[in-house]
């Protein structure tokens, strides 16, 4: 595994327990605001607000690790790609702390392992709970399957909504695609063509937020190759 993705979870200080300057920190930018932070109904809030930033943030202390077992044995007919769709997530962007929801489509040409659609969703929520970028989160997510299961092909789409810092609302009409694959999804035009139409413009073009992700299993022609790039 790469050292970006850590296969243990790093030892921590204990989550309940709000240290001193972290609260006055909040107590500082309450007062900025023009609060009174010794107020009756503002006097737990920079011990809440500490303990739920660091809760949205807890893929920081986890490291990338899922389960994978063999792939069943290959069938004829050419290399079979596995999907998952519309898997949700939320994450805190980088640049202001805004929330960000969005759902994310992948697919991968499985050589020896494959992973449940349960493990690929919670590497998913690690990654997103992580000050992130959405063309970084992308990458992550990419190279963490790359890493982990060391498929021939991978290719990921994230689409994203943004919420307005002033009403604090979904922005329903500004929504945000990144697209990243490797190995042969990338060096192949026909692989690429094929994957890309298979998985679709884009997991918010029926987006349900509600909706379960969806695995499946897809063939696609392409040449006989089976080496990693």
């Amino acid at each position: 595994m790469s050292a970006k993705f850590p296969s243990e979870t790093p030892a921590g200080e204990s989550s309940g327990t709000v240290p001193a300057d972290v609260v006055e920190a909040i107590r500082t930018m309450l007062r900025w605001i023009g609060e009174d932070p010794g107020r009756e109904g503002l006097r737990e809030t920079p011990g809440t607000v500490a303990r739920a930033l660091r809760s949205a943030l807890s893929g920081h202390r986890e490291g990338v690790m899922f389960d994978v077992r063999p792939r069943a044995g290959r069938e004829s007919g050419g290399p079979e790609t596995i999907v998952l769709r519309n898997a949700p997530f939320d994450m805190i962007r980088e640049t202001d702390l805004a929330r960000v929801t969005g759902m994310a489509t992948v697919a991968y040409l499985p050589d020896a392992m494959i992973a449940e659609a349960s493990a690929l969703r919670h590497a998913l929520t690690i990654l997103a709970r992580r000050l992130q970028t959405q063309e970084r989160l992308t990458a992550d997510f990419a190279e963490a399957i790359w890493d982990r299961l060391s498929p021939t092909g991978v290719a990921v789409i994230i689409e994203t909504t943004h919420v307005d810092l002033v009403t604090g609302m979904p922005a329903t009409d500004l929504a945000v695609t990144t697209r990243i694959m490797l190995g042969r999804f990338r060096d192949d035009p026909e692989m690429r063509r094929a994957v890309a139409a298979l998985m679709g413009p884009g997991p918010l073009a029926s987006w349900t937020r509600a909706a379960n992700a969806s695995l499946s299993r897809q063939r696609i022609a392409v040449p006989k190759n089976d080496g990693r790039s």
